[in-house]
């Protein structure tokens, strides 16, 4: 399995503890989007990821494995026997995850379920209180600046854009999310990145489907 990055590691550990809070799937059709020849596509979020030669990207399995899950989500194929995740009930879905092996940047895709209570603003600001705990509080790795909420579009599709820097033992590290909120999901699509540039050659994996 892929080494997680620190921070990569930390996003996922506050989207755990954000479905936690949150009240349990309905039956809402959900189908997550597919890796099928190193390449991404998801028809909900209408977009492909193309990695470049120095990215690699998790297995399905590999992903499937950091969800939290149990045996009420599973549903057994009559014909073979075969145990299938059935992606509608599970509070949160990751999507894809790349990372670079030459710079441990890396960009990740989850789908969390988030009821009519639940907005944009309000997951932002619940996303930004983890994270506040979870960086400085838990692990000392200093204050993290959080940049002006933004809009911008990728692959065709407007987000909200939350990004946030901070430094440790003399490095600066970021994350950058484009959010949205689709039916009852709430889409985050997570780069994390040390410049700009690393953040621009995620971004330009991205294509309108």
């Amino acid at each position: 399995m892929k080494k997680l990055s620190l921070f990569l590691a930390i996003v996922m550990l506050v989207s755990l503890c954000l479905a936690s809070c949150a009240k349990e799937p309905v039956d809402t059709p959900f189908s997550p989007g597919t890796i099928v020849d190193n390449v991404y596509t998801s028809d909900w979020l209408g977009l492909s990821f193309t990695p470049t030669d120095t990215m690699e990207m998790m297995s399905e399995d590999e992903l499937e494995a950091f969800m939290q899950t149990d045996d009420s989500m599973y549903t057994t194929d009559e014909a073979t026997g075969e145990k299938k995740l059935d992606y509608s009930k599970v509070p949160t879905v990751y999507e894809m995850v790349a990372t670079d092996v030459e710079t441990n940047c890396s960009v990740l895709i989850m789908a969390q379920y988030a009821d009519e209570t639940m907005t944009i603003e309000s997951y932002i600001e619940t996303v930004r209180t983890q994270l506040d705990d979870l960086l400085v509080a838990e692990n000392d790795l200093g204050t993290a600046n959080f940049s002006e909420i933004t809009t911008k579009k990728l692959a065709g599709r407007e987000y909200t854009v939350f990004a946030y820097a901070f430094e440790t033992n003399g490095m600066t590290f970021g994350q950058t999310m484009y959010i949205d909120k689709i039916e009852d999901r709430i889409a985050n699509i997570c780069i994390t990145h040390g410049n700009t540039e690393e953040l621009e050659e995620f971004l330009a994996c991205f294509s309108r489907k």
